[in-house]
């Protein structure tokens, strides 16, 4: 109950009512001792303090939920928490962190095979790497993420690493390839 009212409020953009829920959540979920729901609430919880722009609260949040996952061994989710983990470094600057984090979660998702779950972690560290003006090692992660994105039938991602790849051609000074990009993502809209 606590978990479907974090996602509602969450979907309204009440990231605050969403928090509440989904702490209260994890806390009834530590006391039945239900890991696999408990760290499920965390994640969620930390994506709203994300919203909110509470990285500092968001990371440990993702932490306790780390080592929920190590004990019940769910490497999907461990993934997504990875990802999640990658995403907070970079937007609080943390590029060394974010690197990582993201590279380690990659290694993981490959092992896996889930390419939409790829397909995200490389558009995530392809941002970094533009962040840290790397143009073209950045182009050829999000490139590797459209194709993936693509196979997963992911649409908004593909169009996401789409708009991203146009960005940071246009950062490195290269308009033309930067309108091409940015055409294929309009087509891919249109398509939808």
């Amino acid at each position: 109950e606590r978990m479907a009212e974090g996602v509602q409020a969450y979907r309204r953009g009440a990231f605050e009512q969403a928090a509440a829920s989904w702490t209260e959540a994890a806390r009834l979920y530590e006391q039945g001792g239900r890991l696999n729901e408990q760290s499920e609430a965390l994640i969620l919880l930390a994506q709203a303090y994300q919203a909110l722009g509470l990285y500092t609260k968001a990371l440990p949040s993702l932490q306790s939920a780390s080592a929920l996952v190590e004990q019940t061994g769910d490497r999907s989710r461990l993934v997504r928490i990875k990802g999640l983990a990658g995403k907070l470094y970079l937007a609080s600057g943390q590029m060394e962190e974010a690197s990582r984090s993201l590279n380690e979660g990659l290694r993981m998702a490959k092992e896996l095979g889930e390419p939409d779950l790829t397909a995200a972690l490389l558009n995530a560290l392809g941002n970094v790497l533009a962040s840290e003006k790397k143009y073209d090692e950045a182009l050829t992660t999000y490139s590797e993420s459209v194709t993936l994105a693509q196979k997963a039938r992911n649409h908004s991602l593909e169009i996401n690493a789409l708009i991203n790849a146009a960005t940071a051609l246009q950062q490195s000074g290269r308009h033309q390839e930067a309108k091409d990009r940015l055409d294929q993502a309009v087509k891919q809209v249109e398509a939808l």
